[in-house]
């Protein structure tokens, strides 16, 4: 349900109010979303039954605000940010995912035993859409877009209040020049229709899909559970991972810049490799799988590992976390915003996000 919310958000709501109302209006928007649903989560009413429908429902509404913010944010940041900290600016996306992941495993760590931990738990994630509601408006519009959408008056005040300083014509005339060479807004056909915008779409849309099918998603979804199976200790093991990802995506926002990001999807994704390879045949050969079967029907699997396999898995999953963290946890996201022209970004982003 909530994997279906980001769809709907990325897919059917974050381009066109990004295009009509501009970056700040589906950033506002995604906030809202994610408080809608999930005070729908935390404070379901009635019986049984209307609380599980509640819960559903508002998983879609928070999944779809994540779809919306998953789209606008590496959108304004690629927008608002200087071409030489492009990256870094545009990474601190990433940086906000990997602290509240960390954070929400150490809230869980404590609220673990509590009876009424999973509702302080989604609670507590209500401060971030907040402030977000509450601020974006005081942040400035993206001189891109107000230059397409209102001239460049408008756009040279925003980027004056960025940049700090009296000065932009340089820049303005780059934007200019820009949407002078994009021509006119290109509709969703020639998006497809178009075999240079084709391959720029395909470019976006594979990284993100191979980014989901490197395995990430259930190492943060079930390695709980793998490591309470393995190791007896599924949230410690948790906090490692997280911790890891969390610590690994720092140094990550000075490399993207320097390094290159093809140079940084290649290359720490072989280290990925590595790390999941190691960590399958550790299980592989250092693991058994015990089944409970009565009259022919398996009615539960325990994971028998020794200590040191379980080590071993988890010591190459964290390496497969810190390649994943300084490349494509990131990067998936900053590449997209930056290979679309302005006269079909939102377009093509959305496209993007939905393929995620």
């Amino acid at each position: 349900m909530y994997n279906l919310g980001c769809f709907i958000g990325a897919l059917f709501i974050s381009s066109c109010v990004a295009e009509k109302f501009g970056r700040r209006a589906i950033i506002f928007t995604s906030a809202v979303l994610f408080i809608i649903g999930t005070s729908m989560v935390i404070l379901p009413p009635g019986g049984s039954k209307t609380i599980m429908i509640f819960i559903l429902i508002g998983r879609i509404v928070e999944g779809t605000g994540v779809g919306c913010s998953s789209f606008s944010c590496p959108l304004y940041a690629s927008e608002i940010a200087p071409t030489n900290l492009r990256g870094m600016l545009s990474g601190f996306m990433t940086m906000g995912i990997v602290t509240g992941l960390f954070a929400a495993n150490v809230v869980n760590f404590f609220l673990q035993d509590h009876k009424w931990g999973w509702r302080l738990s989604n609670a507590i994630i209500l401060i971030a859409p907040i402030i977000i509601m509450m601020g974006i408006f005081l942040c400035p519009e993206t001189p891109r877009w107000l230059f397409k959408k209102k001239g460049r008056k408008s756009a040279e005040k925003s980027l004056k209040r960025i940049r700090k300083i009296y000065n932009v014509t340089a820049e303005l005339n780059a934007i200019a020049d820009a949407i002078r060479e994009e021509g006119n807004e290109l509709s969703i056909k020639e998006l497809f229709t178009t075999k240079k915008m084709l391959e720029r779409l395909g470019i976006g849309m594979g990284i993100h899909v191979f980014l989901q099918t490197s395995g990430i998603s259930p190492i943060f979804a079930f390695g709980g559970i793998i490591f309470q199976s393995v190791l007896g200790s599924g949230i410690i093991s948790l906090l490692i991972l997280s911790g890891a990802n969390l610590l690994s995506t720092i140094p990550a926002l000075f490399l993207f810049d320097r390094v290159g990001r093809r140079n940084l999807l290649i290359f720490c994704g072989l280290g990925m490799v590595v790390g999941h390879l190691v960590a399958a045949t550790v299980f592989a050969t250092g693991c058994n799988v015990v089944k409970t079967v009565i009259n022919d029907i398996i009615v539960n699997e325990e994971v028998n590992c020794g200590t040191n396999a379980g080590i071993l898995m988890l010591i190459f999953t964290v390496v497969y976390i810190v390649c994943f963290a300084l490349s494509w946890g990131a990067i998936c996201w900053i590449y997209a915003a930056e290979i679309y022209p302005l006269n079909i970004r939102a377009t093509a982003m959305s496209l993007t996000t939905a393929s995620h």
